[in-house]
């Protein structure tokens, strides 16, 4: 199995995704993979890189991996769902998984 960018960017290419959605998809796949890097090393931290990325990380961040992610999920659904050997009769992958909007607290 590739690199997950790698097969992110095999899934957009085998779908009529026009080029402005695929950057933006390949680059906030790329931006959430360093944060899902220094989680992954947390403990394995270098001059307090790892710590320091996590420091970064914001509500607005997490609602962007949030959205991306759903979109990742239904374009797949939408490529299996038009092959016709498959039988998937779902649109969208909230059809399936509920998500909350990701709300912000003043502490």
């Amino acid at each position: 199995m590739g690199q997950p960018g790698d097969l992110l960017s095999a899934v957009l290419e085998r779908d009529s995704i026009d080029k402005t959605t695929k950057r933006r998809l390949n680059s906030t796949f790329k931006d959430f993979m360093s944060y899902y890097g220094a989680v992954r090393h947390f403990g394995i931290n270098k001059g307090e890189e790892n710590y320091q990325k996590l420091d970064r990380l914001t509500v607005k961040k997490l609602d962007l991996f949030r959205r991306m992610t759903i979109e990742i999920w239904d374009i797949v659904l939408a490529m299996y769902r038009n092959d016709e050997e498959n039988e998937i009769e779902i649109e969208t992958i909230s059809e399936v998984v509920q998500f909350s909007e990701l709300v912000q607290h003043s502490y």
